[in-house]
């Protein structure tokens, strides 16, 4: 049966995943993994990411706040999207951005796409 598995991560001792959890649980994820650590730590330094993903079965969705807790850059994001799909893997977004499950085989394009916009939005974000 297909379970829903959420994710959710902070960069500083001073900011809580809590509100994230919160959501995420308020979503239906049956699970939540949850860190505070940095987004330049490398990916296979983040245990509880991978233990997300370790977690994560054929049908399975995978649920984030935003596209930005899976990856720091826009190529690691897309990456790991694309990674999730070829395995079956859906994944959502509490923003809303994104649903593979609802985009079918459009998803790696709207993905993509959808991700740009994204990364470039951050950008202007933390360059003001």
């Amino acid at each position: 049966m297909a379970r829903t598995i959420g994710y959710a991560r902070c960069s500083t001792a001073a900011q809580s995943t809590d509100a994230q959890v919160a959501e995420l649980k308020a979503s239906g994820c049956a699970r939540v993994f949850h860190e505070k650590i940095s987004s330049r730590t490398p990916e296979s330094e983040r245990p509880q990411l991978q233990a997300a993903l370790a977690v994560l079965e054929e049908g399975d969705e995978l649920v984030v706040a935003k596209l930005d807790r899976l990856g720091r850059t826009m190529v690691e994001v897309v990456n790991r999207l694309h990674s999730l799909q070829e395995q079956g893997i859906h994944v959502r977004t509490l923003d809303g951005l994104i649903d593979t499950q609802a985009l079918g085989r459009m998803a790696p394009l709207v993905v993509g796409l959808l991700t740009v916009v994204q990364f470039k939005y951050i950008e202007k974000r933390v360059h003001y």
